[in-house]
């Protein structure tokens, strides 16, 4: 990326702007520096030496662009000042050296700099670092301000509040030649700052990142410290000097705190990752030495910080869950490198402990670790990570194509609007890191910015082919289930054919094997880890059979299971603490709820439940605070929440006054008062509900016309829902502020399916399938329609495997593209 590309922001695209700039830039020595010019913007100051032979050059600008030349004196200098279409190009000469902007103010800044004899001088700032080493036959050096660097980074945000922290003093680093950006050089820093990032790592050994194996690949940064040394350490801290802190800690639990960061470890990462609506989840893993002596410090604060309300302790499969209810635990400890949680859940696993301020967001990330879908499982991740250094005290690790999502909704609009009208500033990029290790009480540095490849996601596998059909044998009749390899770690596909076969296709497209049913498949098909050993198998329910079979096509034993359910609708999987010991919910056309064990057997207060009407979905666990939660919701609008055994939780049932339309939706919180369900009724009433079966709001929907009807279409990974609205000559989508998303003219009141697809990173789908007539609408996140004309699909499914996968059968055709 050039610097015309940069920096051209809301500059005329004329011809004589980038003359002007081309002929700066295309010498061999020229010098550029960056400046903040207002709240949310910035300029450049070019300065050339041996101004005597550029004058030429500004006499070719005033003809080449027939622009009028106006000049003026400010404190003895004389400004030329070159009207372009919309702005100035201003220059002057000082002591031979010619120096340009494209804002007035900043060459008068720099005749004031000179004036000054160097007491306005960037020397004061950056000096520590023109001493030091530089590369012979780079493409050239880049001096960093590091205060001033944070300053301009949080002039790119809307909201610039945050952790003040610099990285250190200044930089020099040399700039290396090729197809990605390659920096490396030395930083300084003030030993004595207590807002310098580095500061706390002067006098500790470089480390190397073996947190690797732990991170998750939905991470968006990872920011990882190397310690030697955890005495040196806590006295870098402001906690070692912040007696009231010491003291609020060891009232509550008789723990030495200076003994704790003797027993640390190398290593501690902080993961950034999204959650639901662009937010951040952050999840911290600390390595240490003595974990006995930590875990049992973190298990006597959760002890003295226990209340009623708070209490929380749970077997999450083979991880202790517990809580410390203290506001900002891990600031103050480690103020100001970690951030502070609301309160902090944690976990151990060998020699890491790892926390979060969410249950549910620890429970995701000890998944994908069990799951093996981490960094040091990745092949392209490990090749990227060889190209930096291998032991560092800083590593900031980031992706920019996971990023890019977030990164937008943080912008100021002056350059929301910017990226949006310039896609390639944020498409370009791919992964990227930057590293300090400390060497001689200076911080060897290194960054490094990959370029994405064409097509294909960073850090993740991809979709080879960009069109697969196949022809079936029969055809298609169920829903399409994308499913999950264990071997490969990409989707494969599932489906029944007209002959009532299942039949499992590879993620190429090619038929694995086909076995036949005596029946169709009622409700869902969902995957389980049966033997518990990393494997997934596919379950399924018919009538009077329970199914379970492997990736191979051969049945688990005991299964085929006999069941007493002859017309089910709703089948659903419930795991209650990640151990394994699945429960299988089947729900009849009658509304009856069968509980069966793992080996099929009905359990007891569920053989079956009746509650007197049929649900509008299958009944659904949740875990909140430790308690086991049952959900089944009544096509008459009763909210009924049972536990294991099948008995009512106390605030239930609760009757909503109306017909849920659609789904539900369940936002999970940090208690159950926090914690909230979303029904919509068909004629536009919103009610949200809390774990406890309190109503927290009830509030009408917008409607066009009178006729208008409303349902509520969940996220397939449960992350938020839509707002469906529909009449004769509309069919509309909303998101959950209530924002249209999609207007689709086509379908009117015709039964439409619709699902929503939410990948994180801003790769969301929307597929509208016109039941009546056998058409596919397909729209990104933002609406925008992905195909010129609908698609003649029965069924549609969409993956992701590295980028987005379609999926869509039409009688005996299956298609497989990218998106």
């Amino acid at each position: 990326m050039s610097v015309k590309e940069v920096f051209g922001k809301q500059r005329t695209d004329n011809d004589l702007q980038k003359k002007i700039l081309a002929d700066i830039t295309d010498n061999l020595n020229w010098t550029v520096s960056l400046h903040l010019t207002k709240r949310n913007d910035f300029d450049l100051i070019f300065y050339l030496p041996e101004a005597v032979n550029f004058k030429s050059k500004n006499e070719q600008w005033i003809n080449f662009g027939k622009a009028a030349l106006s000049t003026h004196e400010y404190s003895g200098f004389l400004i030329y000042e070159l009207k372009l279409t919309d702005q100035l190009f201003s220059w002057t000469l000082i002591d031979n050296i010619w120096v340009g902007s494209f804002t007035s103010f900043l060459i008068e800044d720099v005749i004031r700099t000179f004036k000054s004899n160097g007491e306005l001088s960037i020397d004061g700032k950056i000096g520590s670092v023109r001493k030091l080493p530089v590369t012979k036959n780079d493409l050239g050096n880049l001096y960093i301000r590091y205060d001033g660097l944070r300053t301009l980074a949080s002039s790119f945000l809307q909201d610039p509040s945050g952790n003040n922290l610099a990285i250190g003093s200044a930089a020099l680093l040399d700039v290396k030649p090729g197809s990605e950006l390659h920096l490396s050089g030395f930083s300084v820093t003030d030993n004595t700052s207590d807002n310098s990032l580095l500061a706390y790592f002067v006098g500790q050994n470089p480390v190397p990142f073996s947190h690797r194996r732990l991170i998750s690949n939905r991470s968006l940064c990872v920011i990882n410290y190397g310690i030697d040394n955890g005495d040196a350490f806590f006295k870098k801290l402001p906690v070692s000097r912040e007696k009231n802190t010491q003291d609020s800690l060891t009232s509550l639990a008789p723990i030495k705190i200076e003994g704790l960061f003797s027993a640390m470890g190398k290593e501690i990462t902080v993961c950034l990752l999204e959650r639901r609506k662009s937010d951040i989840s952050k999840i911290v893993l600390m390595d240490v030495h003595d974990v006995g002596l930590w875990k049992g410090a973190f298990d006597l604060l959760s002890k003295a910080t226990e209340t009623g309300d708070s209490l929380y302790s749970e077997m999450y499969g083979s991880y202790e869950l517990r809580k410390i209810d203290l506001r900002n635990l891990t600031q103050l400890f480690f103020k100001p490198l970690i951030p502070g949680f609301e309160q902090t859940y944690y976990t151990q696993l060998d020699n890491t402990i790892i926390l979060a301020e969410f249950p549910s967001d620890l429970k995701r990330f000890l998944d994908d670790i069990d799951q093996e879908d981490v960094w040091g499982k990745s092949v392209a991740t490990n090749q990227f990570l060889e190209s930096t250094l291998l032991e560092s005290n800083v590593g900031i690790y980031y992706n920019v194509p996971l990023l890019k999502n977030i990164l937008i909704h943080r912008l100021a609009p002056v350059w929301k609007s910017f990226v949006a009208e310039n896609p390639s500033v944020l498409n370009k990029p791919g992964v990227g890191a930057v590293q300090f290790s400390n060497l001689s009480g200076m911080f060897y540095t290194h960054a490094v910015l990959t370029a994405k490849k064409a097509g294909t996601p960073s850090l993740a596998n991809s979709f080879s082919g960009q069109r697969i059909q196949s022809v079936l044998g029969s055809a298609v009749k169920s829903p399409l289930f994308s499913v999950r390899n264990h071997t490969t770690k990409q989707y494969d596909l599932v489906f029944q054919d007209s002959l009532k076969n299942l039949c499992y296709l590879s993620s190429e497209g090619k038929i694995q094997w086909i076995v036949p049913l005596e029946s169709e498949i009622a409700g869902a098909l969902k995957q389980i880890d049966y033997l518990n050993n990393g494997k997934l198998q596919l379950v399924f329910v018919t009538p009077g059979k329970l199914h379970v079979i492997d990736r191979l096509g051969n049945y688990v034993n005991p299964f085929p299971i006999s069941i007493p359910v002859q017309q089910p609708e709703f089948v659903n999987v419930i795991d209650y603490d990640n151990s394994k010991r699945y429960r299988f919910a089947v729900t009849d056309q009658s509304g009856k709820i069968w509980l069966f064990d793992k080996q099929g057997q009905p359990l007891d207060g569920w053989k079956p439940k009746w509650l007197d009407g049929k649900p509008i979905v299958a009944p659904r666990h949740y875990r909140i605070q430790g308690k086991d939660f049952i959900l089944i919701i009544r096509q008459e609008g009763q909210v009924y929440v049972l536990n294991r055994k099948g008995d009512p939780v106390k605030g239930f049932p609760l009757t909503l006054d109306f017909r849920p339309s659609g789904a539900f939706s369940f936002e999970p919180g940090p208690n159950l008062s926090g914690s909230v369900f979303t029904c919509i009724s068909r004629d536009g009433t919103r009610v949200r509900f809390t774990a406890e079966g309190k109503i927290l709001s009830r509030e009408p929907l917008v409607k066009s016309t009178v006729s208008d009807q409303f349902s509520l279409i969940e996220e397939k990974s449960t992350n938020g829902y839509l707002i469906a609205r529909q009449n004769s000559k509309r069919l509309s989508l909303f998101d959950d502020d209530g924002r249209e998303v999609v207007v689709n003219d086509y379908v009117g009141l015709n039964t439409v399916d619709i699902q929503y697809f939410d990948f994180g990173s801003g790769k969301i789908y929307i597929v509208v399938t016109d039941l009546d007539q056998d058409l596919c609408y397909l729209y990104d996140g933002a609406g925008n329609s992905l195909r010129a004309t609908p698609i003649d699909a029965t069924a549609v499914v969409i993956s992701l495997d590295g980028g987005a996968k379609l999926h869509y059968a039409d009688g005996k055709l299956l298609t497989m593209e990218a998106l």
